[in-house]
């Protein structure tokens, strides 16, 4: 994506502590070419999507702005308790031993001679 002036919007809707909007990004090790996001990171604190998405780049969409050419990430995460789920795997073997080999007396069709 080379450019995204606008920014991308993303609410949760349930859980612990939604509604919430907040977005992180981290461009820093970014080359910076054209219009770079504003902070250039957001990876501690974050920002609400609905006021800075992670805009970057200009509405000029030329093939040269800041997200030309690099792998652009905005995350948002949920903190919560992990829970133990009970994994049971039963293996299974099966014996595939071969204890004859029967030649058949079946004639070959045409296309197989």
């Amino acid at each position: 994506m080379e450019n995204n002036p606008t920014g991308i919007i993303i609410t949760r809707t349930n859980g612990s502590g939604s509604p919430s909007d907040i977005v992180y990004w981290d461009d820093s090790q970014l080359t910076v070419n054209g219009t770079p996001s504003n902070p250039i990171s957001t990876a501690t604190a974050g920002v609400s999507s609905n006021t800075n998405g992670h805009k970057f780049g200009s509405t000029a969409y030329s093939g040269t702005d800041f997200g030309n050419e690099n792998g652009i990430d905005t995350w948002s995460y949920l903190t919560s308790t992990p829970t133990s789920t009970p994994l049971i795997i039963t293996l299974r073997e099966a014996d595939l031993e071969v204890v004859s080999i029967t030649k058949s007396n079946a004639t070959p069709c045409q296309e197989q001679r």
